[in-house]
Parts: structure tokens; C-alpha cells; sequence
């Protein structure tokens, strides 16, 4: 297989591990990235058998034997979704960012959508930018927001909210 292919051309790699109805390993899927990469959280679609994976990322991803046009990030991390199909390929790849960071905290599947929820900077003059569909983000408050993604069963981010303060705000787990 080509499970042990993971950083032989990149410096960074995020793994997703499948495993069977006994705990054991059953495949192995990766995104690699010339700088940084780190898959965070995942959640299945229904009981479809296909996952929205996010998390984030630096410098420019490559996702394992597909199609996807690697994306590059636009500030210090980037926060990305993509669905893994139900034979376990990637099939798209949408991302938020901006002159700083973003991170993803956690993904809720509710109503035939995604709920993902993270941090970042969306401001006037320092907006959030989602790749690949051009939409621009740029309500937040101040140095770090408490920002909520919806996401449909596709993968496509559809909308961006933040919340918070002046100061640096963040987000935790959700329920």
C-alpha cells in the first residue's frame, strides 16, 4: 500500500486512521504539507460511512492519491474541511484564513450540516478569506474571535460567524 509513503516529500503530515469493529487497523489515510499540518477533528455524515475532517495547516497541502488542487495558506495557520468518501479518498477541500491564525475546536453533524467550531481573526482591514469559493469574512471584533463554520454535507464552508471581544477569545468543545 502506499500507507508508508507519509513525509517522504513534505515536512509534515496529518494521519487519519480507520479502524475496524474489533479496534484494529483497517486503513490509513494522510494530507502532507511543506510546512505544517495537523488534522484536529472528524466526524462522520450521518451513517453515510463518509467523514468531514478538519484542521489546519501552513505552507501548502497535498492530500493522498487525489484529484484536490493543493490549497495554500494565506497567514500563520489556515483552518480546512474535507470529506473523506465512503471508500476512504479525499474528495474536496475548502479553507478559511487570513493574515493570522485559525484553528478548528471542534465538529458537530446536526440537521444534515456541519457545525465546526474554532478561532481566528476576522476583522475590518484583516478579513477571513474561504477558498475556493472567493467569500470574504470580516465582522469580527478584535484579536482572536470565537468562530462558527457551517458546513454542508459536500464540504463546502457556507458561512462564517464570530463572536467576541476586543481582547483574544477562543472556543472550546461543544455539545
Amino acid at each position: 500500500t502506499n500507507d508508508a509513503a507519509c513525509g517522504v516529500n513534505s515536512t509534515s503530515c496529518g494521519i487519519v486512521v480507520f479502524l475496524d469493529n474489533h479496534l484494529s487497523y483497517d486503513a490509513l489515510q494522510y494530507i502532507e504539507s511543506s510546512e505544517k499540518v495537523t488534522c484536529f477533528d472528524i466526524e462522520e455524515k450521518g451513517s453515510s460511512n463518509s467523514f468531514l475532517v478538519t484542521g489546519y495547516f501552513s505552507g501548502t497541502m497535498v492530500f493522498n492519491n487525489s484529484q484536490i488542487i493543493p490549497p495554500s495558506n494565506q497567514g500563520t495557520t489556515d483552518l480546512f474541511v474535507s470529506i473523506l468518501d465512503s471508500t476512504n479518498q479525499w474528495s474536496t477541500v475548502n479553507t478559511l484564513g487570513g493574515s493570522g491564525s485559525f484553528r478548528p475546536k471542534d465538529i458537530i453533524y446536526h440537521q444534515n450540516e456541519f457545525l465546526i467550531f474554532g478561532e481566528g481573526k476576522t476583522e475590518q482591514g484583516s478579513p477571513a478569506y474561504v477558498r475556493p469559493s472567493g467569500d470574504v469574512y470580516d465582522q469580527g471584533l478584535g484579536e482572536q474571535d470565537f468562530v462558527i463554520l457551517k458546513v454542508d454535507n459536500l464540504g463546502i464552508i457556507k458561512e462564517v460567524q464570530s463572536f467576541g471581544t476586543d481582547s483574544k477569545d477562543g472556543s472550546g468543545e461543544m455539545e
